[in-house]
């Protein structure tokens, strides 16, 4: 249906509360490289093509991130963000 010459989108149905596909995703991805057919067509099936390449997209971003930091040796932030101020605005 379009509204002002501009076509609807549906977008895929969110998943349920208690849905792990999401969360299950990533570790094999980043073990060995890939998800499972079964794994991929089930993100597809509940999320549609676009959100989930943006998925696997930000699963590689962070993987490689996270590489380079290790690999560089940058080293951790530290737990006190803020020091003792209470805006971490100037």
């Amino acid at each position: 249906m379009a509204v002002g010459g501009v076509r609807a989108v549906r977008r895929p149905a969110a998943p349920a509360k208690n849905d792990a596909r999401p969360l299950r995703a990533p570790a094999p991805a980043v073990t060995t490289g890939t998800l499972t057919d079964r794994t991929l067509q089930s993100l597809l099936d509940t999320f549609g093509a676009t959100i989930t390449r943006k998925y696997i997209a930000t699963i590689a971003w962070f993987s490689l991130l996270s590489l380079f930091l290790n690999g560089t040796r940058v080293p951790l932030e530290t737990t006190d963000k803020i020091g003792d101020r209470t805006s971490p605005l100037p």
